[in-house]
């Protein structure tokens, strides 16, 4: 079920500057007066970027002691105060350890700082659940295309703009292919999982509106037939065979921190999470391509409070605090954070115009049964490998994995 939302490389001095306090602030209630601790999940790759924040915070609140946990965005054992994203409000298994505590009242307390319309739409629909905000949204994550603009200067290539087409992508793609150097103009996804966003474009997808497979619609097999014309011997496009032979056991992380690829798709978070401080070249950042329509796809962050919580009242001082703070790893879910100079100049002015372009875009795919969803994308995966190294028709390949889904 798609639901219309959105849906830089940071230099780690950059993230540091910013966190250590240069985002403007709003006048708060007084501190707490006695004295009180609470427990912070973070998954790990955010923990040391959280901590200058979380210093920071303790001046606001002196009384207020705040233990960081390891939670990974997989689920786990939350704290008082989580980071978590729209897609573990859909698991079972982490409502039942971690119910969220409604937090509309405590919006409704700081009506002034919060906004509904400060925050980019479908934000706070995405963490609502039977009419309760189960997390206040802080961050947009969405899926973009990185481009190595140092290649893109070398080959003499213009740089990809918002806007730009399917063909377009195949254009740039080869003006920055060389593969007597080892150089690719686009490296794919894991398994070819990039191959989503196009079908989804194109008005294709995985399963039907009654969440039954379907594959092998006319729609996917177009995207699909274009999508798998990137790769063999005379497109711009590395295959799963290629990769390997050039970047090694690596494969396609090797390539992009060695300049061996032009362009790949991945979150804004991945060039933190995946490559901080490995990347030495200047990253630029663009929408997908369009197709039939601008779809990509975007997961929002948020801050939730556990119902469990000892004092709720001290939680909401710190999600009240992170959820003012333009944090540079990720987009902001509200417009006035987004469009600060202190986050547009840390974040980049050029980057932010095309995770801005994305956001406005873009579309999210929630409610899906995700056992199923998985299943799906595994047979998927066997389709493309069977179309691109095997050179089995596209439509054909596809109906045989419909058949294999309906088994």
């Amino acid at each position: 079920m798609k639901r219309a939302i959105i849906l830089s490389i940071l230099l780690l001095s950059l993230l540091a500057s910013l966190a250590a306090g240069c985002a403007p602030q709003a006048s708060g209630p007084k501190p707490i007066q006695e004295a009180v601790t609470i427990t912070f999940s973070v998954p790990q790759e955010y923990q040391s970027l959280y901590d200058p924040l979380l210093e920071k915070f303790k001046e606001r609140e002196p009384n207020i002691t705040v233990k960081v946990q390891w939670m990974g965005f997989g689920g786990g054992q939350g704290g008082d105060v989580s980071l978590v994203r729209w897609y573990q409000l859909n698991q079972a298994g982490y409502l039942e350890n971690n119910a969220p505590l409604d937090l509309t009242p405590f919006i409704q307390q700081d009506g002034a700082l919060f906004k509904k319309d400060d925050y980019f739409a479908g934000a706070l629909e995405t963490f609502t659940r039977q009419g309760k905000l189960m997390a206040l949204p802080t961050g947009v994550d969405p899926s973009v295309i990185f481009y190595n603009m140092d290649l893109f200067d070398k080959m003499g290539a213009p740089y990809p703009q918002p806007g730009w087409t399917w063909e377009q992508f195949r254009l740039a793609a080869e003006q920055v292919t060389d593969v007597e150097a080892g150089i690719f103009g686009y490296c794919p996804d894991q398994r070819y999982m990039d191959s989503l966003y196009f079908i989804y474009q194109n008005g294709g997808a995985l399963y039907d509106e009654n969440q039954n497979p379907k594959i092998d619609s006319p729609q996917t097999v177009r995207a699909v037939e274009w999508y798998t014309s990137l790769f063999g011997p005379d497109g711009p496009a590395a295959t799963e065979s290629q990769m390997r032979d050039a970047f090694g056991q690596g494969s396609r992380g090797v390539g992009i921190v060695t300049s061996k690829v032009g362009m790949w798709v991945g979150t804004v978070s991945s060039l933190t999470a995946d490559y901080g401080g490995m990347i030495r070249f200047r990253v630029g950042m663009a929408p997908l391509p369009r197709g039939e329509g601008g779809v990509s796809l975007a997961q929002f962050e948020g801050l939730s409070i556990n119902a469990k919580a000892a004092n709720p009242q001290a939680a909401w001082r710190l999600v009240s605090f992170l959820a003012q703070q333009p944090v540079a790893w990720v987009y902001p879910a509200r417009k006035s954070l987004a469009e600060s100079e202190v986050f547009i100049s840390s974040f980049g002015k050029d980057q932010a115009a095309g995770v801005r372009a994305t956001i406005e875009n873009a579309s999210t795919v929630t409610g899906m049964n995700f056992g199923r969803f998985g299943t799906a994308t595994l047979v998927l995966s066997d389709v493309l490998r069977s179309v691109i190294s095997e050179g089995v028709p596209a439509a054909e390949a596809l109906q045989a994995g419909q058949e294999r889904l309906q088994k």
